[in-house]
C-alpha cells in the first residue's frame, strides 16, 4: 500500500531534487532555496539562514559530507549536511556569469555546470586549489606562514590573513574570508617567517613584526628580504637581516627586537643568506654569484669574498644558495652543489645526485624528508625513500607556470598543507590527497573493425539487447 506525506512544511512550491542523503535520511531541495532533510516520515528544514526565495532549480551530492546547489542569483553554494553554505562560487571565483541553471559532480569530485551559454567545471575535489586573497585585483603571492591557527599571506601589495578552522586536515577547505592587514600595503610584502615565536615580516619599506592583525615596524626606509639567526638557542639573540643595500644586526632581549642600521661592509642585494655548520654565512646574487661573508669580532660590519665559475661554479649567473637536510646546498644551472673547504672549490653534491642538471631557483625541505623545488615555470618534489636514501622526483604538471617567477616560495605545514606562491595569491597542494588521486582512464570504444580484403565491422558502439 502507497504512504503519502501530505503536512508539507512547503506549499505551491515545486521539488527541485531529491537524493540519498546519509544511511537513513532523503535530501529534498526546492526551487526557492529550500533544503529539507526526510527521515521516515519526519520532514526537517536545513538551511534556514538562507531564506532569500531565490531560484534554485539543480542540486548535486559532492561527498558523504556536502553537496551544491545551483543558484540563479548567486552561482553555486556549497553546504554541509546541515545545511550551511560554507562556500559561494560566483563570478569573483570564476564563473562566466552567475545564472546557475544546473549542477553535476563527475567521479572525480568536479562540479559541472551550466549557465547562459556557458558550461563551467570546478575542480572542487582537486588536490590543488588556488587561493585569491583578493578577488577584485589579483596580488603575487611570496609567501605564506601559520601562526596561532591563523593563515598569513604576504604579497605584492600587503600580507593578507585568514583564519583557519580547528583540526580541520585540509585546511584549504576552511570557511573563512581574507582581510588585508592594515599597514603592510602599499608596497611589496616579501617574505614571512617566524622568530622567537613571533611572526616577522621583510617588507619593501623594511622590516616589521606582526601581532594578531596589527603590525609594527622594526626597521625603516631600506627595503628587507630575510632573515638569518646566528645560532640555535632559544631565544636567538642575534640575527642577521638581508636587506637592498646590505646587511643589518637583529637583537632581541626581553620580548623585545631591536636594529641599529645597516653593518659596515660591501652594498649589494642579499636576498639569500644561509650559515653552513662550519659556521661560514654564505649569500647569493643571481647575476654576480656567491658571497662568502665574514663577520667581525664585534659584528659591526662584514667582509664578501665573491665566488664564480672559476672556483668551480658552472657559471657565474643564476646562482643560489638554501639549506636543506641540514646543510647548506648551491642551486646552479647544472644542479646542486656542495662546497668543498679541502679543495677550496664547489663540487657537484653525491647526495642530491637525483636534481643533476636541472636548473633549480628554489629548495624547501618539509617534515618527511622530501625536497621541494621549482624549475623555470614547474613545481616540483623529490620525494625522499629512506631504504635507499635516494629521491623520486615528482612534477606538478596541472600548475606549470603560475606559481611566482624569480620570487619562488613554499610553505609545508604538513602533507596535507602545501602552500606555493602564485602569480594570483597562492596555489595549495594537499599532497597527501594527490598520491591517492591517480585516477586509470576508462576506455570507451566506439567502434571496432578489421581490415583486410574486405573490411568487417565488429562493433559500432552500441549493444543489441536480446530478448528470449
Amino acid at each position: 500500500m502507497d504512504s503519502y506525506i501530505t503536512d508539507l512544511p512547503f506549499k505551491d512550491v515545486k521539488i527541485a531534487t531529491i537524493m540519498p542523503f546519509g544511511k537513513d535520511r532523503i535530501l529534498l531541495s526546492t526551487l526557492n532555496n529550500e533544503n529539507y532533510a526526510l527521515q521516515g516520515r519526519k520532514m526537517t528544514r536545513l538551511n534556514k539562514q538562507d531564506n532569500d526565495g531565490s531560484y534554485t532549480p539543480s542540486l548535486a551530492q559532492i561527498d558523504e559530507l556536502t553537496f551544491v546547489v545551483g543558484n540563479a542569483k548567486e552561482g553555486c553554494h556549497i553546504r554541509d549536511m546541515a545545511g550551511n553554505t560554507i562556500q559561494r562560487i560566483g563570478v569573483k571565483e570564476g564563473l562566466q556569469n552567475k545564472n546557475v541553471t544546473t549542477v553535476f559532480v563527475d567521479k572525480q569530485k568536479n562540479i559541472w555546470i551550466g549557465t547562459d551559454n556557458v558550461i563551467s567545471v570546478i575542480s572542487y575535489g582537486s588536490a590543488i586549489r588556488y587561493l585569491r586573497p583578493n578577488m577584485d585585483n589579483d596580488v603575487t603571492g611570496y609567501s605564506a606562514v601559520i601562526f596561532n591557527n591563523t593563515l598569513y599571506l604576504s604579497s605584492s601589495n600587503g600580507v593578507y590573513y585568514a583564519n583557519i578552522k580547528r583540526d580541520l586536515i585540509d585546511q584549504s577547505r576552511s570557511p573563512a574570508v581574507f582581510s588585508l592587514l592594515q599597514g603592510s600595503d602599499a608596497g611589496e610584502a616579501w617574505r614571512l617567517e617566524q622568530l622567537n615565536g613571533y611572526v616577522l615580516l621583510g617588507h619593501n619599506k623594511g622590516l616589521f613584526q606582526i601581532t594578531d592583525h596589527s603590525i609594527k615596524p622594526l626597521t625603516q626606509g631600506i627595503g628587507t628580504w630575510k632573515l638569518l639567526p646566528l645560532n640555535m638557542v632559544y631565544p636567538i639573540e642575534e640575527s642577521l637581516v638581508g636587506t637592498y643595500q646590505g646587511l643589518e644586526l637583529l637583537h632581541f632581549h626581553n620580548g623585545v627586537f631591536s636594529s641599529k642600521g645597516l653593518l659596515n661592509g660591501p652594498s649589494d642585494s642579499f636576498r639569500f643568506l644561509e650559515q653552513d655548520e662550519n659556521g661560514t654565512i654564505w649569500a647569493s646574487h643571481p647575476y654576480r654569484g656567491i658571497y662568502r661573508i665574514t663577520l667581525s669580532k664585534d659584528k659591526k660590519s662584514y667582509q664578501a669574498e665573491l665566488y664564480t665559475q672559476k672556483n668551480g661554479l658552472p657559471a657565474d649567473y643564476q646562482n643560489y644558495v638554501f639549506r636543506i637536510k641540514n646543510q647548506v646546498v648551491f642551486a646552479t644551472e647544472k644542479g646542486l652543489y656542495n662546497y668543498d673547504y679541502n679543495s677550496k672549490r664547489f663540487v657537484p653534491s653525491k647526495q642530491f645526485a637525483a636534481f643533476k642538471d636541472l636548473t633549480i631557483r628554489y629548495l624547501k625541505d618539509d617534515q618527511d624528508g622530501n625536497i621541494w623545488f621549482c624549475t623555470k615555470k614547474t613545481v616540483g618534489l623529490g620525494q625522499f625513500d629512506a631504504k635507499k636514501g635516494t629521491y623520486d622526483l615528482v612534477n606538478f604538471p596541472e600548475i606549470e607556470g603560475m606559481s611566482t617567477s624569480g620570487f619562488e616560495h613554499i610553505y609545508s605545514f604538513d602533507k596535507n598543507n602545501i602552500y606555493v606562491g602564485a602569480e594570483k595569491g597562492v596555489l595549495h597542494i594537499n599532497y597527501d590527497k594527490y598520491l591517492k588521486q591517480s585516477f586509470k582512464p576508462v576506455a570507451m570504444l566506439s567502434q571496432v573493425m578489421a581490415t583486410g580484403k574486405g573490411d568487417s565491422l565488429i562493433f559500432a558502439g552500441f549493444f543489441q539487447i536480446c530478448q528470449n
